[in-house]
């Protein structure tokens, strides 16, 4: 099952671990601890499935979804990791200065208005390409026939 969440590196703990108690006799007990790597947790152990579900972040900061399902935080999910700008210094002056690129997060609501001013365009456009086309075909089957014939 997969587990996703709103934040890239997400840490949960499921039960805590305790050190040893040499006075009393009590062992040491591990803890149960899980992180999210880039907001996505797989696992296929049902106790830890069920741990997942009972916690009290769940539907909160993370949520269950199916393995074949998107990410619905994908593109509101802030990277773990700021831009880096790096820059060569020789002789008291910056050369080749390099900066990390940054991906850019679209909104579904905001790709969807991008494809609907896309396909405007689109139908806009392709009338136009079309006959511009139909000319183009038309000019070179006549320009290979008048060929032909002077050959011949």
């Amino acid at each position: 099952m997969r587990f996703v969440s709103k934040n890239s590196n997400l840490m949960i703990v499921l039960s805590q671990g305790l050190p040893a108690q040499p006075l009393t006799g009590t062992p040491a007990k591990a803890g149960l601890y899980m992180k999210f790597k880039g907001g996505i947790l797989e696992t296929q152990d049902e106790s830890i499935i069920e741990k997942m579900k009972a916690h009290p972040a769940f539907n909160n900061d993370f949520i269950a979804v199916d393995d074949k399902e998107i990410d619905p935080f994908a593109s509101s999910r802030e990277e773990s990791e700021p831009a880096h700008h790096v820059a060569e210094i020789k002789y008291g002056h910056v050369e080749n200065p390099k900066t990390s690129v940054k991906k850019l997060k679209i909104s579904k609501e905001m790709e969807k208005v991008i494809n609907a001013m896309a396909m405007e365009k689109v139908k806009e456009l392709l009338p136009g390409m079309v006959e511009a086309t139909i000319k183009q075909l038309t000019e070179a089957s006549k320009s290979k026939k008048e060929e032909e014939k002077v050959s011949e």
